[in-house]
């Protein structure tokens, strides 16, 4: 659950490992670039609890989430197909001269 104004989540990805992402309840925005993108392009969905859809992280895609509201709380069901091992973790963490940047932030000037 991310409470309302938190920072973004996520900002990895992953070699073998398949996510979905469903919000329940909510209104939030995922994110997702192929890090073979030269061009680093944003995927997006904006996403709610009044219309419940799955959303697919692919291996070799960073992906996040960012709660879209200040004031009430963003709650998403995970879903992986592999169980994590701590012999062969497989989240890889990215950071990014040019963070991820939600739509809303890009109409703000």
């Amino acid at each position: 659950m991310l409470q309302g104004a938190s920072p973004p989540q996520g900002q990895h990805w992953h070699n073998t490992k398949f996510e979905q992402f469903i919000v329940v309840k909510g209104h939030g925005l995922i994110q997702q670039r192929n890090l073979g993108d030269p061009d680093g392009k944003v995927l997006e969905w904006e996403v709610d609890g009044d219309h419940i859809q799955a959303v697919h992280m692919l291996p070799g895609y960073t992906h996040n989430i960012i709660n879209l509201s200040d004031t009430e709380d963003l709650v998403t069901v995970m879903y992986c197909n592999e169980v994590f091992n701590p012999d062969k973790p497989d989240t890889i963490f990215v950071r990014y001269d040019k963070p991820f940047r939600s739509r809303t932030s890009e109409t703000d000037g």
